[in-house]
């Protein structure tokens, strides 16, 4: 639950557009969130959905490279 709640923030933030605040869209889930959101509720296309996809490519490749640091 202590990570469960602060990850589903931007699932709320989100359904609103517009209405995430700068530390919402700093949590690892909202890119995704936005993306479903936008293609699902507003039609949004690859086009208009690289910012996110690029934002989580970013959080992908920072979190892989905790995990493998851990690992190691």
């Amino acid at each position: 639950m202590l990570f469960t709640i602060p990850l589903l923030i931007p699932a709320v933030a989100t359904l609103f557009f517009g209405s995430a605040a700068w530390w919402v869209r700093a949590i690892p889930t909202y890119p995704i969130i936005d993306i479903l959101v936008g293609t699902t509720v507003y039609g949004a296309t690859w086009a208009d959905s690289w910012g996110s996809l690029a934002y989580a490519a970013i959080w992908l490749v920072v979190l892989f490279g905790a995990g493998w640091i851990t690992l190691k």
